[in-house]
């Protein structure tokens, strides 16, 4: 894990600073989360039959215009259950189910190709009104599922000793998520904004439902939470309105005055 942390570490862009009208946002989003995972089926329903409720609250960091980072917590659940998918029909007569908390801290960077502000010769004073941003990051997230095997009588469906093995794994409730999507930021005046946002989370265990053996052990499980937001920026930077060019010089007010300009006098003739 730690070998493929480290490429995704180093490949975090450094940019140069530029200044924006601000240093920051902060922003509550509310959302839903959707898992994918043994308990899901990809190609009937793209997690849509498994949706959560979801809040998050994120502070970020403007660096330029383009590029910005932001630390993001969020909360929520997710859950599966055999019983929401009709075919095939052993999933019904399997009936699997979970619950579980999802809590999660991740750092993220967010690129905006066609930059938060116009951009004239220098920043805009208010925002684009449309800004799409792309978004790839790493977190971590905690998970602690429930599972209900449905195997108090038996169940043919499931091996009852891939199924043991299941309950008796030493569970990991944080795992390493890798964070990416894209979302798209409104303008509401001056510098206020509304934004929607979409973001896969795949994960490197196969236990955030608590299922794997007695699943399918070759099936990732993931998190998407689509959300919107209201971002609030604060900590405006100062800036001189009125733009010099660097290389002309402005005389002193004393100059001036000592050597008016005189227009000459014509000579009646």
């Amino acid at each position: 894990m730690k070998n493929l942390l480290l490429p995704l570490l180093l490949c975090l862009p450094t940019l140069a600073y530029c200044q924006v009208p601000f240093k920051y946002d902060i922003d509550f989003a509310l959302g839903i989360t959707s898992y994918q995972g043994d308990l899901d089926a990809l190609k009937v329903n793209a997690g849509f039959r498994e949706i959560k409720y979801s809040a998050s609250l994120s502070l970020r960091r403007n660096l330029t215009n383009n590029y910005a980072v932001r630390i993001n917590l969020l909360a929520g659940q997710i859950g599966g259950d055999d019983r929401n998918f009709s075919e095939p029909e052993w999933r019904i007569r399997r009936g699997i189910s979970f619950q579980s908390p999802i809590i999660e801290v991740s750092a993220l960077n967010e690129f905006y190709p066609f930059g938060m502000y116009p951009v004239k010769g220098k920043v805009g004073r208010t925002r684009n009104i449309l800004a799409p941003y792309l978004l790839l990051g790493v977190g971590w997230a905690y998970s602690n599922p429930k599972v209900d095997w449905n195997d108090a009588n038996g169940n043919e469906e499931i091996d009852p000793v891939l199924a043991g093995l299941d309950k008796k794994a030493k569970l990991s409730k944080l795992n390493v998520v890798i964070p990416m999507g894209f979302g798209v930021r409104f303008k509401l005046k001056d510098h206020s904004t509304f934004k929607l946002e979409t973001a896969l989370r795949p994960s490197f265990s196969d236990y955030l439902d608590g299922i794997s053996l007695a699943g399918n052990p070759n099936k990732k499980t993931g998190i998407s939470p689509p959300r919107s937001a209201l971002p609030i920026p604060f900590q405006k930077i100062k800036t001189n309105p009125k733009t010099v060019s660097p290389n002309r010089k402005k005389r002193p007010k004393s100059e001036k005055k000592k050597n008016p300009q005189k227009r000459p006098k014509r000579k009646n003739p």
